[in-house]
């Protein structure tokens, strides 16, 4: 996970920074003594975690706190213990007051690990998608979707619990509407979730007590991403 410390305290800010460089799941991109000067690469949207001092000049955390509609996860790190119910009013992750114990450094980015897990997880869960239908559109969870199998314009949805959707719509498109979850294409026939796969024998996929084929073009892409999903 990616993070900045915000401080005007140069001492916070190295000792923050060696805290951090004993996390390998976490990565310093940025150190700042104000937070004017932290403002663009919170909008570019690439930092997962935010260290933030309550008092600086110029700025202080809670005018950057309400400078944003959404930020990352913050750590309020502060000298004064009083900021800590008001941060938590802006739903921050955790509160450190200096000088901060390596301990106390420790339990805060677990807390952010499993928040951010959490918030995985919770996304995962409600991702859906729009198929189209004679009688009109309805809405898939990606979650049920064990496969997807082609018929020309058409393609079978086959989901949990036996149950199966017949979509207007072709492979390639529902592959094309599959791209940004845990789904990939092993066949010119079929699209397979990879969160579903039980094992992989040969040249074929087993999902539950289905059983689909896998191209020799799509099997060693596929092998790999199994492998990974097994093991995250």
């Amino acid at each position: 996970m990616k993070c900045i410390v915000i401080d005007d305290d140069k001492l916070t800010r190295r000792a923050l920074s060696k805290l951090i460089e004993q996390r390998p799941d976490f990565k310093l991109i940025g150190e700042f003594q104000d937070a004017e000067s932290a403002i663009p690469i919170i909008k570019d949207g690439n930092i997962d975690l935010i260290f933030l001092d309550m008092v600086m000049p110029k700025m202080s955390g809670l005018e950057l706190l309400n400078h944003f509609e959404t930020l990352p996860q913050i750590i309020i790190v502060s000298d004064y213990t009083e900021y800590a119910v008001e941060g938590f009013n802006y739903n921050v992750t955790d509160y450190l007051t200096k000088p901060i114990t390596k301990d106390r450094f420790s339990s805060a980015m677990d807390k952010v690990l499993e928040r951010n897990l959490f918030e995985q997880v919770k996304s995962e869960s409600y991702h859906s998608i729009a198929v189209k239908q004679r009688s009109g559109y309805i809405n898939i969870s990606t979650d049920e979707i064990l496969y997807v199998e082609g018929f020309g314009d058409y393609v079978n949805v086959h989901l949990q619990e036996g149950r199966k959707v017949t979509v207007l719509s072709t492979i390639k498109a529902m592959e094309e509407q599959l791209s940004d979850y845990s789904f990939m294409r092993i066949h010119r026939s079929y699209i397979a979730n990879l969160k579903k796969i039980d094992r992989i024998v040969e040249n074929d996929v087993h999902i539950l007590d289905r059983t689909i084929p896998v191209s020799r073009t799509y099997r060693s892409t596929l092998m790999k991403l199994f492998k990974e999903k097994k093991l995250s």
